[in-house]
């Protein structure tokens, strides 16, 4: 048997023996067939680029192998919070708004010089953005032409 990643020959027993996942042959039929995989760089390699399936437990074959075994946890990357500006933060949502000021406030706890930083750009925007809605009324109320 070969290794489904690096096709090399395995002698013994695969690293990784799955049965019964779905591939669709050449003839563009859905089988299901078995792979051997030969090391976990093969394995991961696989996982990554999505040629088996995420949860793939029912298929392992040789599940004896892995008994008390820790598995690796993917870390997942939590999205890094973005500061919004004044003109953005108006367009937002009731919902959106209070869900992005809570978020916001924990900012503090982590960086607070940024967060201070953004607060008082925040700051002038509102009151440029203050001014200049006066003055474009006073235009209006006294606009010679």
């Amino acid at each position: 048997m070969n290794c489904f990643h690096c096709h090399n020959k395995i002698d013994g027993k695969s690293w990784l023996h799955l049965s019964n996942l779905p591939f669709t042959n050449e003839e563009g039929k859905n089988i299901l067939v078995d792979k051997h995989i030969c090391s976990y760089s093969c394995y991961k390699r696989l996982y990554d680029s999505n040629s088996i399936p995420t949860n793939f437990n029912s298929h392992i074959v040789n599940k004896e192998d892995y008994k008390d075994l820790i598995r690796p946890i993917p870390i997942q990357k939590q999205k890094e919070f973005e500061y919004l500006t004044y003109e953005e933060i108006i367009q937002l949502s009731e919902e959106e708004k209070l869900k992005y000021f809570n978020e916001k406030n924990e900012q503090i706890h982590l960086n607070s010089i940024t967060y201070e930083i953004y607060d008082e750009m925040n700051f002038e925007d509102k009151k440029t953005s203050y001014f200049e809605s006066l003055s474009s009324d006073d235009e209006v109320i006294y606009d010679d032409y």
